[in-house]
């Protein structure tokens, strides 16, 4: 075991919880947590935080479980939420590579990425007639995504989910 992080079983275990409980919360509330027109979606800032915390392979299944789980309540476009989920993970797991892992910078990357990722994702891979509109979602989505990120980072760092932080690229 690592010093300072849970056992890996424990780990998953409340990584999968958290994503469980955004999910029910956004099948529950969802529709009505809007600000300025645009929804916050909870399954894609637990996954943005845990992947920017625990590295790529397990950000890309964190990104698959909360693809299915999240794809569950809306079933319109299934394989596209399931794929968008896991290339944000992925992508989102690479991060510490570029971040140092203490660095505050982390913290609004992680969901700023996941973020951005899952949603131009979506909107490639399924686009709407009202491409502008879409657009406009997810321009929203990331803001407010990135803004609850930052709390989830950090809840996700004081429960000690996390790999043993390597240095980044451009630490000499």
């Amino acid at each position: 075991m690592k010093s300072g992080v849970l056992p890996s079983f424990a780990q998953y275990l409340l990584v999968l919880v958290f994503l469980l409980a955004s999910v029910l919360i956004q099948g529950r509330w969802g529709h009505s947590l809007i600000f300025h027109h645009a929804r916050p979606d909870l399954s894609i800032v637990v996954v943005g935080a845990a992947a920017a915390l625990l590295g790529w392979r397990r950000g890309a299944f964190f990104g698959l479980i909360g693809g299915l789980l999240s794809a569950a309540l809306v079933p319109v476009n299934f394989g596209t939420q399931i794929v968008s989920f896991t290339l944000g993970g992925m992508v989102t797991g690479w991060l510490p590579a570029l971040i140092a892992g203490d660095s505050p910078v982390l913290a609004v990357a992680s969901g700023l990425v996941c973020s951005s990722v899952i949603g131009l994702s979506a909107t490639i891979f399924a686009p709407s007639h009202h491409l502008r509109t879409q657009f406009i979602a997810v321009v929203g989505q990331v803001s407010l995504n990135t803004l609850l990120g930052i709390p989830m980072f950090y809840l996700f760092k004081v429960l000690k989910i996390g790999a043993k932080q390597q240095d980044s690229l451009f630490d000499s």
